[in-house]
């Protein structure tokens, strides 16, 4: 192992002097003086309390503040007591309708006391309010003041006039739909063939059930005889227009389709030949080979010689010749009288059905130009005056025999 001396390293490291230790020392107190020193710490400043503010002393900018803040919310309280009174004032009528509209459903769904049938008769032009009463006396209804109200509420400003059944023990709300909607009683009024004008006027005017009152004049033939549903109440010029209404659809439809033989020449002229043909025969077959007779005379311009026609040139329609014609009727010249005017009568002498309209349109495909009663239902028709005249005294011969018969039994 070498020694220290022989080390180079030791070698040339030179020995410490006093000198330099003396340098070293006065180096390390230069770096000591060199370092910045502490500032001295300052002692702490006692805390001051937080000062309290005067509200004697607050400023006028923050007393004004104040006030309106107060001010704003005494105005939000005005303003929702307000509020709410109005909701209130919209919800209680809407409440109290309610109430009402419930309590009257009750009133209307309650049932009447009369437990039968009853026929109730409303006039022609009578206000709703007289019905009301009338309906509450009779008991049909509990409250006419709920009636009124409810047939305001449908806005419903009148009700049939007529004859209505009210069921037994039936509601309001029944009683005002049947009024309302449900046909009245129909009553019949029957128009006969071959009738006239006049005895059907004064049939309308002695029928009770009907009103108004009865013109004193209608053109001949210009009804149509059926047997007519009327109500009570139901006016006699309404059920005469009716009628006239419905003859002419009738003779309109006829008048499209009539054939290419006719020998009329307008709707009018059809109503008379047509008329003369209903009081001539009531055998359906018989009415187009009639129709074909007075069609051929009227071509040739051979007088019609129809005796309904002497008839109703006498009684103008007014009442039923109770007599046979005389020889005397036969020479009689008036507008009807066939046997002395040639052509067509003035009117009309009847009403007619369907069939004698559409006969007179549609006459037989025949030259007949007479015909007469067989005197056992029905007629006989001759295409000449000598055939005719044969004919003539068979039925009188008939009529003879007939009359015989009844005196025997008489005896």
């Amino acid at each position: 192992m070498a020694s220290p001396k022989n080390n180079p390293k030791h070698k040339n490291k030179p020995k410490p002097t006093e000198e330099s230790n003396e340098d070293s020392n006065t180096d390390s107190q230069a770096k000591k003086d060199s370092k910045p020193k502490a500032k001295p710490k300052e002692k702490a400043k006692p805390k001051s309390k937080p000062k309290v503010k005067d509200k004697t002393k607050a400023k006028p900018k923050e007393k004004a503040k104040a006030k309106d803040k107060a001010k704003a919310k005494k105005a939000k309280s005005k303003l929702t007591r307000v509020s709410i009174f109005l909701i209130g004032c919209m919800i209680m009528p809407i409440f109290c309708v309610l109430v009402f509209w419930t309590y009257m459903e009750i009133e209307l769904g309650k049932e009447s006391d009369i437990n039968k049938r009853m026929v109730f008769e409303i006039q022609r032009g009578e206000s709703i309010y007289r019905v009301a009463r009338r309906l509450e006396s009779k008991q049909l209804i509990p409250s006419s003041w709920f009636f009124k109200v409810y047939l305001k509420s449908k806005h419903y400003s009148s009700l049939q006039a007529g004859e209505f059944l009210i069921p037994a023990n039936a509601t309001t709300k029944e009683v005002v739909h049947i009024l309302r909607y449900s046909k009245p009683i129909a009553h019949l009024f029957t128009v006969i063939e071959g009738s006239t004008t006049g005895m059907i006027l004064n049939a309308i005017r002695n029928n009770s059930y009907l009103s108004g009152p009865t013109p004193s004049k209608w053109d001949e033939g210009y009804l149509l005889p059926n047997t007519w549903a009327i109500s009570k109440g139901t006016t006699r010029l309404a059920l005469l227009n009716r009628m006239r209404k419905a003859l002419e659809q009738v003779l309109d439809q006829e008048w499209k389709n009539r054939a290419s033989n006719v020998a009329v020449k307008s709707k009018e002229q059809a109503l008379i030949l047509a008329s003369i043909i209903e009081k001539e025969t009531a055998i359906k077959d018989e009415r187009f080979k009639v129709s074909a007779v007075y069609s051929n005379r009227l071509r040739r311009n051979i007088r019609l010689q129809a005796d309904p026609t002497t008839i109703y040139g006498i009684t103008k329609g007014q009442y039923k010749l109770s007599r046979p014609l005389k020889h005397k009727d036969l020479l009689e010249r008036n507008e009807y009288n066939t046997y002395t005017m040639r052509g067509l009568p003035k009117t009309p002498i009847a009403v007619v059905s369907r069939e004698s309209i559409n006969a007179a349109l549609h006459p037989a495909n025949v030259d007949y130009l007479y015909f007469v009663a067989t005197g056992h239902g029905g007629s006989i028709f001759a295409r000449n005056y000598k055939d005719h005249k044969h004919n003539i005294r068979n039925w009188l011969k008939v009529l003879k025999e007939k009359k015989l018969s009844q005196q025997t039994k008489a005896k």
